[in-house]
């Protein structure tokens, strides 16, 4: 775990017991492929009702240069990402922890998703970002969509 993300994940931790299943918590990052899927796992293990997004336009992860990253789109199955990269250069996505950071995502859920994508319907307590662009991202989406309710009422 980085500083940062290990920050917030233990102030959710030091709750009292009974509080994890009461709260639905969001976890976000750009792709729903590191940061995001890391507090996701852990939270889950620790009984939280937690849920993981992206905001991105695309989940993108590291290729053979920094100018040719693996791009996918949001919903496309861990195990298809995982399959794919390992066809692509197992040596080079085992070294770099991108194929055992896809075996930890699969385990915890089928696919990305994309936090714009899938508002509706969303009742979260606690959302959590991992970076400033995320959470300007997500804030922008929601004020868009509490303008229209508000205007809508």
């Amino acid at each position: 775990r980085d500083r940062y993300m290990g920050e917030h994940i233990d102030l959710l931790l030091i709750m009292p017991s009974s509080a994890p299943t009461q709260r639905k918590f969001a976890m976000v990052c750009a792709s729903n492929m590191n940061r995001s899927m890391e507090a996701h796992s852990l939270l889950l293990k620790k009984g939280f009702n937690v849920a993981s997004f992206g905001t991105g336009t695309n989940v993108k992860l590291p290729g053979r240069t920094a100018t040719t990253p693996n791009v996918y789109e949001f919903g496309v199955p861990y195990d298809d990402i995982f399959n794919d990269l390992k066809k692509k250069d197992h040596e080079l996505y085992t070294m770099n922890g991108v194929l055992n950071m896809l075996d930890r995502n699969r385990k915890v859920k089928t696919a990305p998703q994309r936090f714009q994508d899938a508002m509706d319907g969303m009742d979260f307590d606690v959302i959590v970002t991992f970076e400033e662009r995320v959470f300007d991202a997500l804030v922008d989406g929601m004020c868009c969509v509490c303008v229209y309710c508000v205007c809508v009422l």
